[in-house]
């Protein structure tokens, strides 16, 4: 797994977390890759926390943003995480990580987790 910050900034900070394994897109991501989202998760997170220079990276958890562009929006057929620090660069971007279309565009790692779940933890 690899962790590097995108050359195109959408925001304060973007990094972007992107296992070795092979895997085209969120959408073939299934309850097998769980433990893979976990650490992409604390990867994209530590980076961010690190890069920010904050001293108690908690009390910025709520302006983080991870997740997953989906086709169209997807522009490289493997997956990788965006681990994102608000603010974004310009309000435009905020149409770039939200859930604003289904199916569609961006889609958040907690979407994706609960999309992953077992069967019986759903609900």
């Amino acid at each position: 797994m690899v962790a590097f910050h995108d050359i195109r900034p959408r925001a304060r900070l973007h990094v972007l977390v992107v296992p070795k394994e092979h895997i085209r897109g969120s959408e073939d991501l299934d309850e097998g890759h769980l433990p893979l989202l976990t650490k992409m998760h604390e990867v994209g997170k530590r980076v961010l926390s690190e890069d920010s220079g904050i001293a108690n990276p908690t009390d910025i958890e709520k302006d983080f943003i991870f997740g997953f562009h989906r086709y169209p929006l997807r522009s490289v057929n493997h997956l990788h995480m965006h681990c994102l620090l608000r603010p974004l660069k310009h309000k435009v971007f905020n149409l770039s990580f939200t859930e604003w279309l289904p199916r569609y565009g961006f889609i958040s790692l907690e979407s994706v987790l609960r999309q992953c779940a077992p069967d019986d933890s759903k609900g």
